[in-house]
């Protein structure tokens, strides 16, 4: 049995679907019958939830650039880099390790502090905190600029209120321009 996840975004912004591309946001199975004279069958639902982590993505951006991107871990806590990165009292510092492939035959640049959000327990939306995280680095100050088959791995880093848990993780390339993000299970 084989599992497809697809995302697909009408409209202008980014295109984010798993190989090989489908055009509906769909969970499908396909599998063969039993005998080999019947035609294999296909189920599909409507209702895709976040995949887990290390699950990797090809996305599209807005440009037509297609690169893969993985989120590895949460780091929760995270350790800050210095003195100076912890998060402010009454916060918690945490970071997403997340890596990008670069399946363009362009150069891909990107803002990966911009792309990466993270919802918490509370149901809240959160940007990047401009903290550093020790043992992963924040990119180069969070920007990517991949030749074609180049990868980057690094951490985005969260303020989160104390008590509150990353319960999901979005990656939208350009996330400026619209479009759905796809999703990772926190």
């Amino acid at each position: 049995m084989l599992a497809v996840f697809a995302l697909c975004v009408a409209g202008c912004g980014s295109t984010v679907s798993s190989s090989p591309p489908v055009t509906t946001s769909s969970v499908s199975t396909t599998s063969a019958a039993p005998t080999t004279t019947a035609a294999p069958t296909t189920t599909t639902t409507t209702t895709a939830g976040p995949a887990k982590l290390e699950t990797a993505w090809n996305v599209t951006d807005q440009a037509g650039d297609d690169v893969t991107v993985e989120a590895y871990k949460v780091l929760d806590p995270a350790t800050p880099a210095t003195e100076f990165d912890a998060a402010p009292a009454g916060q918690q510092l945490v970071g997403v390790e997340i890596g990008i492939e670069n399946q363009a035959s362009t150069p891909f640049t990107d803002d990966m502090n911009s792309d990466v959000t993270v919802i918490g327990s509370d149901s809240q939306t959160y940007t990047f905190a401009v903290d550093n995280i020790s043992g992963c680095t924040n990119f180069a100050n969070g920007d990517v600029d991949l030749t074609k088959g180049a990868t980057a791995v690094g951490c985005v880093a969260f303020n989160l209120p104390d008590g509150v848990n990353v319960a999901q993780v979005d990656f939208k390339p350009g996330a400026d321009f619209g479009g759905a993000p796809v999703e990772w299970a926190g």
